[in-house]
């Protein structure tokens, strides 16, 4: 059975077009404009391995020292990365790169959208959920951002989107559907749920023949993960069972713990005045397109069973909620215009409605929520972009040594160097970057610096006259935080 018409995509490539431009366009600005870290992993996890593979240098975390992560990730970055390097040494040419590449990249989840709104509704449906999924704050503003929650939430709802027509599905469409859910369990495993029920929806819930594609989709990338680990830590799956092992052992509660409605309550103080709208709008939504909804609140169900949480966890609901809320815009102002009729023509609420989710969009992205995520590590970034731009620095001392996760040398030139900022090591180095602000100017004096800038973060940079020595001793390492270092410890033991 082939698609109908209405289904396909190249009669619509113009209004698509436009919709990943304004996205891509909308990523890229807030990127180079607002520099920022989501989370450290950006860096260390993807970015610093890929600079790893392109210049030989680059600190390495814990995690690949062990082996409990895959390197799939770090090499879908490479070749952005690679490009930023051969274009330039300066960090801010290939941050953008990278941004721009990242901002391309999830112009697949617009695309995804608007074929999920075009199968369950129409072209007015589809052009609501590709412009919900392209503007909404959270969206644009972490999207352009390396982390396996980013990609995932891309290959997600491509998956719905080529299983859009649930058994009406090709047995193309089902074996792609499969390849895009597979993609997302290696990337990260945690939506495992959320892919089991959708490769049901899809595939259909007792066996069938149409169980053959998914199967065969879903086995494409979980085979090219075993063989990935193979290659490069010598055991299929190796990332994935020691990653398991090691947190089912405590690792990430480490890093903090929360209630189980933390990501609903968070959620609500970042939507503020947007909340009735994207709650109504769901709801209508959901009765023309339930499965995208259904995932999204199995992915924030799942997470909340878990004690750590981080916003960025439930960022993979965030494209398949509102793409069913821009199917359910479109059915609110259909209903409207048929009740009131008069001046409240369907064309004249359709504008209005794309005008107010911008607007909710903007006033969402600039409350006290989402504020100090367009603004997190800025510090950091432009020191380092500061003593970048100076040809006469050398070397980068990083006080205190525990904040290595604030540096990395994908984000300095490539010939200069990272150091511990201690005294012996100060020859090594002529430019510190310290977070600890005015409690540490006195001691940097007497080694011979003087404060040239300090952010509002707290990220101060100094700086003395004169070349640095190539010592080796002293040079900046990435281990772990000390509660970290002692259940690694115990679980080598074991």
């Amino acid at each position: 059975m082939s698609p109908a018409p209405d289904d396909r995509l190249w009669g619509h490539w113009r209004t698509i077009a436009l919709l990943c431009l304004g996205a891509a366009a909308a990523r890229i600005t807030t990127s180079y404009a607002l520099p920022n870290v989501a989370h450290p992993d950006e860096t260390f996890q993807y970015l610093e391995q890929a600079y790893r593979l392109v210049t030989g240098k680059g600190l390495i975390p814990w995690e690949y020292q062990v082996g409990a992560r895959s390197w799939l990730l770090p090499w879908i970055i490479t070749p952005a990365v690679a490009l930023g390097h051969l274009l330039s040494p300066d960090p801010v040419v290939l941050r953008t790169v990278v941004a721009a590449f990242l901002a391309i990249l999830s112009s697949g989840a617009v695309i995804a959208a608007y074929r999920i709104g075009l199968v369950k509704g129409g072209r007015i449906h589809a052009l609501f959920a590709g412009l919900l999924t392209a503007c909404w704050a959270e969206i644009v503003q972490l999207s352009p951002h390396m982390l396996a929650d980013t990609i995932s939430a891309i290959t997600l709802i491509a998956a719905l989107a080529f299983g859009a027509r649930l058994g009406r599905s090709t047995r193309r469409e089902i074996l792609f559907a499969g390849i895009m859910l597979g993609l997302t369990i290696i990337v990260r495993p945690q939506l495992g749920p959320a892919c089991v029920v959708a490769g049901l929806a899809v595939a259909g819930l007792l066996p069938d023949r149409r169980w053959v594609p998914m199967a065969v989709g879903l086995l494409l990338p979980i085979a090219l993960l075993g063989v990935t680990d193979w290659l490069t830590w010598g055991e299929p799956f190796h990332s994935v069972l020691l990653y398991v092992r090691i947190n089912g052992g405590g690792m990430a509660n480490l890093y903090g713990t929360a209630p189980p409605g933390w990501y609903v309550a968070n959620e609500a103080m970042i939507w503020g005045v947007a909340l009735p709208a994207i709650i109504l709008s769901a709801v209508f939504g959901a009765r023309r397109a339930p499965l995208p909804l259904a995932a999204a609140l199995i992915i924030i169900a799942t997470f909340s069973a878990v004690a750590h949480k981080e916003w960025r966890f439930i960022f993979p609901a965030l494209p398949l909620l509102f793409t069913v809320c821009g199917i359910g815009t479109v059915e609110l102002a259909r209903i409207a215009a048929d009740r009131f009729g008069g001046p409240f023509t369907r064309r004249r609420l359709y504008v209005a409605s794309a005008l107010l989710w911008i607007t909710l969009s903007l006033l969402s992205g600039v409350r006290g929520m989402m504020r100090p995520l367009w603004l997190q590590d800025a510090g950091a970034i432009h020191a380092l972009d500061r003593a970048s731009a100076d040809p006469g620095a050398c070397a980068i001392g990083i006080d205190r040594p525990e904040q290595w996760a604030h540096s990395g040398m994908v984000r300095i030139r490539p010939d200069m160097r990272l150091y511990a900022a201690v005294a012996a090591a100060a020859p090594d180095f002529n430019y510190i970057l310290s977070f600890t602000a005015a409690q540490t100017s006195d001691r940097f004096a007497s080694w011979g610096f003087a404060q040239i800038s300090c952010a509002d973060d707290g990220a101060c940079l100094y700086r003395r006259p004169g070349g640095c020595t190539d010592g080796n001793a002293h040079q900046l390492q990435a281990p772990p935080a000390e509660d970290a270092r002692r259940l690694l410890e115990d679980f080598r033991r074991r």
